[in-house]
């Protein structure tokens, strides 16, 4: 069936969030979604019932139509959406005008649109802040795939849209899994793209230990080449030390971006709040791949627990690492709240043991055999090594968080003091904390602000 008048008055969202089509009055029944109709008096001059701003050019031009015209009109409900505007005319624009941009203009790139102020006196700051964003970030969000995803729902031509409605839905589920879309050219590198956004925990995570491996590697041979390459049992341990790292990185990897997806498929399939054996599972595989870095956990949590599992919201996310930050062990804070917040106290203590459990195993099963490591002089400048890059990735978060965090002046002679009074008087860090909360809030408080700190007019932040 053809509806042939989708338009926002068309369409009922309930209170519970379930959408309703309505007015089927010049709607045309089809054997099959790819089969043409013609046109009939409804669809021609003089006698047409349309929308000039939702209809297909086809339609407008009495032509034969099929679902490829319903696929236009969400289109363009798309592109309001999103953009705040339509595609082709001005909302001012009379019936005539509108006609006439639909079968002569071509849709304007989504997220170049949104940076255009519209003729009807609509700013561009109050289309990003009712999208709650910015409009250098409202554009970013459009880029890509939401860009191509519109432009090929609004083709003038209807064998060059989505054949089925089917087919579009597909493509905007896709996207918002970040997953490769059809209505963007396949390539190894946007794939590779796609595939790092889905497992950002792991991949980063990989890359942490990749690093800190070939920094051990480097290390080594560095600090045992020049003594001579003679103790060849020791240069043998150590490479066995190291291929036995990597396959165990790799497969505990491999293990968890596999199943991954049958984590979201089973959180799916669930309603209300996740059983605690899914919950617990999932940190048990972040505790046993979280190195290098408590940061990781929040790539970890967003990309599973948030978007993938949809069991958090990016508000919750944002208050578990903001009480991780102000308490001791921020990594296991910051999971026992995730866990309480899903679940309840059982969820909270499934999610701590759960992120615990590996690093203590670990720490169990390798404590006899450090000391015997460092016994060997090739295997102890391994490990020597892999110390430095593990500092050399703590000095590159932290110079990453100060790239995103010290925005004004007050910031920066917050971070300036903190440093000097941690190094110069050794004074607690406990202290520091609190005493830059104070600190923070009194600057806040009193309307201090620091350059470049605060959203721009007509922006929300």
């Amino acid at each position: 069936m053809i509806h042939r008048d989708i338009k926002p008055g068309n369409i009922l969202v309930t209170p519970d969030g379930t959408v309703k089509l309505l007015d089927f009055g010049i709607a045309k029944l089809l054997e099959d979604e790819t089969t043409a109709g013609e046109a009939t008096e409804l669809t021609r001059d003089g006698g047409r019932v349309l929308t000039p701003e939702y209809a297909a050019p086809e339609q407008l031009r009495g032509e034969a139509i099929t679902t490829a015209t319903d696929v236009y009109a969400l289109g363009v409900l798309l592109y309001q959406l999103l953009g705040g505007r339509h595609p082709t005319s001005p909302s001012s624009g009379t019936s005539a005008e509108v006609v006439r941009a639909t079968l002569e203009t071509d849709a304007q790139v989504l997220s170049r649109a949104v940076t255009q102020a519209l003729t009807d006196g609509a700013q561009v700051g109050d289309i990003a802040s009712h999208r709650s964003t910015t409009t250098p970030g409202l554009r970013r969000l459009l880029q890509g795939d939401l860009d191509n995803i519109c432009a090929k729902a609004l083709r003038k031509l209807p064998h060059e849209r989505y054949g089925t409605i089917a087919a579009f839905a597909d493509d905007l589920r896709r996207h918002r899994a970040h997953e490769p879309v059809s209505a963007r050219p396949d390539s190894l590198g946007y794939r590779t793209r796609k595939f790092v956004r889905r497992h950002r925990g792991a991949v980063a995570t990989g890359a942490l230990t990749v690093v800190a491996i070939v920094g051990g590697l480097v290390g080594m041979i560095w600090l045992r080449g020049r003594a001579g390459w003679t103790d060849r049992r020791g240069l043998a341990t150590a490479v066995l030390l190291v291929l036995a790292l990597i396959a165990v990185v790799t497969v505990v990897l491999t293990l968890g971006v596999n199943a991954s997806q049958l984590w979201a498929d089973s959180a799916r399939a669930q309603e209300g709040k996740p059983p605690l054996g899914l919950l617990g599972a999932y940190f048990l595989f972040i505790g046993s791949v979280l190195y290098g870095s408590g940061y990781v956990l929040v790539a970890f949590l967003e990309g599973g627990l948030v978007r993938d599992l949809g069991w958090l919201t990016q508000q919750q996310l944002l208050d578990a690492i903001a009480l991780g930050q102000f308490t001791p062990g921020p990594v296991l804070s910051t999971a026992t709240f995730v866990g309480y917040v899903l679940a309840g106290v059982p969820g909270a203590v499934v999610a701590t043991l759960g992120i615990f459990a590996p690093s203590f195993l670990f720490v169990a099963i390798l404590n006899p055999v450090v000391p015997r490591l460092r016994g060997w002089p090739w295997t102890a400048a391994f490990l020597d090594a892999v110390n430095v890059s593990a500092i050399g990735l703590m000095v590159a978060v932290v110079a990453e968080l100060a790239a995103t965090t010290l925005t004004g002046w007050p910031a920066w002679v917050l971070a300036v003091g903190a440093a000097v009074a941690a190094v110069w008087w050794r004074v607690n860090p406990v202290w520091l904390v609190v005493g830059g909360a104070v600190l923070g809030g009194g600057v806040l408080g009193a309307g201090v602000v620091g350059g470049g700190g605060g959203p721009a007019k007509g922006e929300h932040k």
